[in-house]
């Protein structure tokens, strides 16, 4: 959403990376200047407007979570409600009122079609950014040997207080048996963050340390920050700063200047003092 005009874009995940894999998928393209229309030269709206008011100016909020046991066409079919019931908003980055589209499953295209697509793939301009995109940096064989070795490491899951939840033979399967993101469990692992969905997680080898020596990283461009009441217990955690201060404008101060909110907020969380009979803490 941009949280300037209030536009924004629908979309679902149903993968074994969910919510979290689509929203570093977005990122990714967002921020290297690359989601176009159909032509693949024109910009899309939500790009154009990505690039003027800038990535802090987004948030990224999860409306509904479905169950686990949803199928693709389920999904789609909770996504297409909501564009159904925002479409004529004029509100939406999307540029089609279709949950499936662009996807071009089931499609029939006739030979005429075809030939146009496969003529327009051999032009010049079209195979050189191919071989552009598969031109990169090649790792050394002890490279590709440390990331094969660390990903086949066993991980374990505990609580918060370090009560043992279970023990996976590697990051992938752990990963897709709590159908969260693998590159989350490894931040966990290697003291990035401090948890996900209320849990964390270490390599079976090494020993649980609830200390809060975290190395400095912001996730998605801000920290992440967790709610907790006077008495100190936590009952919530936002992925992101303007997450939480979005929360704090719709519940608490939303006749306030949202600069003032976001610079005494702050000042809140890296002092854990109260705020808004709360106390936020940045993880």
């Amino acid at each position: 959403m941009n949280i300037i005009t209030r536009e924004f874009y629908i979309g679902s995940a149903w993968s074994s990376s969910g919510i979290s894999g689509r929203n570093k998928q977005e990122l990714k393209i967002l921020r290297n200047d690359n989601w176009r229309c159909y032509d693949k030269i024109k910009r899309t709206p939500i790009q154009n407007a990505w690039n003027k008011y800038g990535e802090h100016n987004f948030s990224w909020i999860v409306v509904e979570i479905l169950p686990e046991n949803y199928t693709r066409e389920q999904v789609l079919a909770v996504e297409q409600k909501y564009l159904n019931y925002f479409w004529d908003s004029g509100l939406l980055y999307n540029l089609n009122n279709l949950a499936t589209a662009p996807d071009s499953t089931g499609i029939k295209r006739s030979p005429e079609t075809l030939a146009k697509m496969s003529a327009a793939q051999l032009k010049p301009e079209v195979r050189n950014a191919k071989i552009k995109r598969m031109t990169g940096k090649k790792h050394s064989q002890e490279q590709i040997d440390k990331r094969t070795a660390a990903h086949k490491k066993s991980v374990t899951k505990y609580t918060l207080d370090g009560t043992f939840i279970d023990v996976y033979t590697c990051i992938k399967d752990a990963a897709i048996s709590n159908n969260i993101n693998g590159d989350d469990i490894s931040e966990c692992c290697n003291r990035i963050r401090r948890c996900i969905n209320m849990y964390t997680w270490r390599y079976t080898n090494d020993a649980f340390d609830n200390s809060s020596n975290y190395k400095t990283k912001m996730i998605n461009g801000y920290y992440c920050v967790e709610q907790y009441d006077l008495n100190n217990i936590i009952i919530n955690r936002f992925d992101n700063v303007e997450l939480a201060i979005k929360f704090i404008v719709m519940n608490f101060l939303s006749d306030e200047k949202y600069s003032d909110i976001k610079r005494v907020f702050l000042l809140a969380c890296e002092n854990n003092t109260e705020y808004c009979s709360y106390i936020w803490k940045l993880i």
